[in-house]
């Protein structure tokens, strides 16, 4: 009598533990490993000799060049060309950048923040579809030093409305695989 309960038992089990299952942590490493995160946020910085900006485009050529994340590359049509050191290219995201005292301006594109996932609001399983519809935070932290010492000190600080540490609320629908989960494209 007690050998068919427990085969009943065994079975059920067997059933239930043959779904899809997703926990958070392993949602959060899936979103990270799929989606590249931390995500590295640039936008286009320029300097210039304006009075309400907080450093000159000259002083802040200055700066990169001592502090090793620029090199000067040649001169070409009355342009300086300066390229990024090793050191340099993990934040500044252009190839080259010229300048010219006659202009009095400098411009490049710069990493100044990066997006992280802080967490996972929902789990929702599709056991049909063998897929996940995950509900996840992420927040905008600010990319040091660059942010502080290259991005903050520019105008476009103040030009766009970027939200370091607000909490925003992504979806995304992840797809159980032999091999395990990844993004449902």
């Amino acid at each position: 009598m007690r050998k068919p309960f427990f085969l009943l038992i065994g079975i059920i089990l067997l059933i239930v533990s043959c779904g899809p299952r997703l926990s958070e942590n392993d949602a959060k490493a899936v979103i990270e490993k799929e989606l590249e995160y931390p995500k590295t946020i640039s936008t286009l910085i320029n300097f210039w000799d304006w009075k309400d900006q907080p450093i000159t485009w000259q002083a802040m050529l200055d700066y990169l060049v001592k502090n090793g994340d620029l090199v000067y590359s040649h001169t070409s049509y009355n342009n300086k060309i300066y390229k990024p050191t090793a050191k340099g290219a993990v934040y500044i995201k252009s190839d080259a950048i010229r300048v010219s005292d006659g202009n009095n301006n400098m411009s490049f594109v710069c990493a100044f923040a990066q997006e992280f996932v802080t967490g996972i609001k929902e789990v929702l399983i599709d056991e049909k579809n063998n897929t996940a519809k995950v509900k996840y935070l992420v927040t905008l932290k600010p990319y040091e030093p660059y942010y502080t010492k290259v991005y903050a000190k520019s105008n476009e600080c103040r030009v766009y409305n970027i939200k370091l540490g607000e909490v925003k609320e992504k979806e995304i629908v992840l797809k159980k695989f032999d091999k395990g989960w990844r993004a449902n494209n």
